[in-house]
């Protein structure tokens, strides 16, 4: 078994048959794919459909638990994968038409790598679309880079479905997603990456995106700020490691940053309860992390955002409503 794709299944009734049916339609043998289904204590008709869907279809596992959260649906795709590698694939999302061909196709350098990076696009609600490629390579070439290379691309995203996963990898590091928090894709793919050396690139759109306005990252919810304040200080933890490198050391402190600037931004910050306000401002401010040393790569606009932070938290929430 080449390839276990995992998908987690919460009340999405309305998106699964697209993203199922987009597996389906690629039209090939699943002899050497499996789908790990996990249905994460679904409290509408998603597992009824998925079993539809799938019934007959060799290689699929459809996994019955109590709701865990996405980061939980996914430890029990990585625990119940049989694949050499594993693509977490969201439910309301779906996949490009030749993606796991391309993939068969490709597998003799894939196999060579521990985390293969891919193309996506990001479909918006007004059906415009939006294409993603990595800088490092032009589109449709496929080849490696080294991590030091790849973490320096302004282009970085942190989806755990914008990337293909070695299982081996993935066990014999124990990298599971972090269970119970919000933004768990940016604590893990730092984290794994982190502990490799190269990062194989196929700039190819296997992945779609679909806007969602029940999202995460377009609604506000306390619990967003202070899961984003903890995952701080799992990389707090991160950084204190002798053995990680200068170049990674930036990687970080540049991940925290966007964190600070998402915080601290006026429409977001602004809905907190005043106790909350001085409770994250107190939390930003006590970190190893701050104030920033400087930090390669930012544009004249952030290295802004950068000085002024430092000079004073209080000062960058005055001066950026007007920013």
């Amino acid at each position: 078994m080449i390839l276990s794709i995992v998908i987690p299944v919460y009340n999405v009734v309305n998106y699964i048959e697209r993203c199922l049916k987009s597996i389906i339609s690629n039209n090939i043998d699943f002899l050497n794919i499996e789908l790990v289904v996990v249905i994460d204590g679904s409290k509408d008709s998603s597992d009824i459909l998925c079993e539809k869907i799938l019934k007959g279809i060799n290689n699929v596992k459809i996994i019955y638990q109590e709701n865990k959260g996405l980061s939980g649906a996914r430890n029990t795709g990585i625990k119940n994968a049989s694949g050499d590698f594993i693509w977490f694939v969201d439910s309301d999302d779906s996949i490009s038409e030749n993606s796991i061909s391309n993939f068969i196709e490709n597998y003799d350098i894939i196999k060579q790598s521990k985390i293969l990076k891919i193309g996506f696009d990001f479909i918006l609600k007004d059906n415009s679309i939006v294409r993603y490629f990595s800088d490092a390579l032009n589109e449709n070439e496929v080849g490696f880079i080294k991590i030091k290379d790849y973490i320096e691309l302004d282009n970085f995203k942190p989806m755990s479905w914008n990337y293909i996963f070695n299982k081996e990898f993935l066990l014999n590091n124990n990298l599971f997603f972090y269970e119970g928090i919000y933004h768990e894709d940016e604590e893990f793919i730092v984290r794994a990456l982190y502990l490799v050396d190269k990062v194989l690139i196929f700039n190819k759109i296997f992945y779609h995106y679909f806007e969602n306005s029940g999202s995460i990252m377009t609604n506000f919810k306390s619990k967003s700020t202070f899961d984003k304040l903890l995952i701080i200080n799992l990389f707090e933890k991160l950084i204190e490691n002798e053995s990680i490198k200068m170049e990674y050391k930036n990687f970080i402190r540049k991940r925290v940053f966007i964190f600070y600037l998402t915080i601290l931004q006026p429409k977001y910050f602004s809905n907190h309860t005043d106790n909350e306000k001085k409770m994250i401002v107190k939390e930003l401010q006590k970190n190893i992390f701050y104030p920033f040393n400087d930090i390669e790569g930012l544009d004249f606009k952030n290295q802004l955002y950068l000085k002024l932070l430092n000079k004073s938290i209080f000062l960058y929430l005055t001066l950026r409503k007007t920013l």
